[in-house]
């Protein structure tokens, strides 16, 4: 499996909305990635928030990450300072979850 791992400056003032945005468009979008396991939007220090996203291979992560900068410059535009995005992963080379998770993930 992989990871990406995306740092975006987003307006602290707008956070709330730019969950919402990420929430109900791209979360739809990037989970239809071939391969897609998980997602997650994670509010940092100040203006930061970090994305994780998850996929079963190395092509999987890049789709998701160059359809995150399309949804930042098509829907975030003067939310998150879309040159700003930095993004980095790679393989996941251990993995642990608990007993409840990997049920949680079967169903």
């Amino acid at each position: 499996m992989h990871v990406v791992i995306r740092r975006w400056k987003v307006d602290p003032s707008r956070m709330d909305e730019a969950v919402q945005k990420i929430e109900e468009e791209f979360v739809p979008d990037v989970s239809s990635v071939e391969g897609f396991v998980a997602y997650y939007t994670v509010k940092g220090e100040g203006d930061d928030a970090l994305t994780i996203t998850i996929c079963q291979d190395r092509e999987g992560v890049e789709e998701t990450t160059r359809r995150a900068r399309a949804f930042a410059e098509r829907s975030l535009g003067d939310i998150v300072q879309a040159n700003s995005i930095q993004a980095f992963g790679g393989e996941i080379l251990v993995e642990r979850t608990t007993k409840e998770r990997r049920e949680r993930a079967r169903v």
